[in-house]
This record gives C-alpha cells, structure tokens and sequence, in this order.
C-alpha cells in the first residue's frame, strides 16, 4: 500500500512507542462498531493504526489490525474527547476542539470575531463553554 510506504518512510514510529509523547488515534471496529482507541502508553503504534483513523469510507478501504478490521474513528465519534478525558494521569490539559465543518454562525465568538479561524469554536477543559451553541449541544 501506498500510504503505508510513505508512513513508514516519514514516521518514526520508534519515537512514538518510545512514549516520550503520548499519542492516541482512534478508530471504528466495523464488525462492531465499537470505537477503539490505540494508545502508545497501551500498545506499540504501527502504521496499520494511522492508517485506520483515517480510512473513511468509501474513499479509502477498512484496514486490518490483528484479526479485525477497521475505519476511520469519525464515523462514530467525529471528536472523541472522552478517551483523553478519562485518562488517569491528572495532568493540566488544555484541547482545541476544531469543527471544520461548522458554519460561524454557529459560534457565538466574542468580537472582533475571527475570520480565518472562525471554525474553531472552543477550547475544552472539562466542560465546554456557553458561549459555543455547537460545542455546549454536544
């Protein structure tokens, strides 16, 4: 595969597993579409893994880990923040939630309102602010 080749050319996928950053990708097992998360503090990333977080369908064929299959995280959990927050490690964390997807008027940004960055509509501690109807729904 193509996209595999390129992965394993550009990535290093030593520093990744070396888990001096954690790196998590998600992704959807599609005999049972159940989210599953691959975590580099849980297992050792392989370019199968990047490869499933973004194989959307039909574009892009379902990728086989171990003995099961799997596509992008998106279709079931466009942003799964709750792997990040149900993780033990206490730490200071601040994520940018980024919706490409949402119309600005969706988000009630404080003015002046951005303009190239009008898609992102808030940054999540815990809860979402109010002052993203997008977000605040979820």
């Amino acid at each position: 595969m193509p996209l595999r080749a390129s992965l394993q050319e550009f990535v290093d996928f030593s520093i990744i597993n070396s888990q001096a950053v954690r790196f998590a990708v998600g992704a959807v097992n599609v005999l049972t579409g159940n989210f599953a998360y691959f975590d580099n503090a849980r297992e050792a990333i392989e370019p199968e893994h990047v490869m499933a977080s973004g194989a959307l369908p039909p574009a892009l064929p379902m990728i086989k880990i171990g003995t099961d299959y799997y596509w992008d995280g998106g279709i079931v959990s466009n942003t799964p923040l709750q792997h990040l927050l149900d993780q033990d490690d206490r730490i200071n964390t601040l994520v940018f939630q980024v919706d490409l997807l949402t119309s600005i008027s969706n988000c009630t940004a404080p003015s002046p309102a951005p303009t190239v960055f009008s898609p992102i509509c808030c940054a999540i501690s815990v809860e979402p602010p109010t002052s993203c109807r997008s977000c605040a729904s979820s």
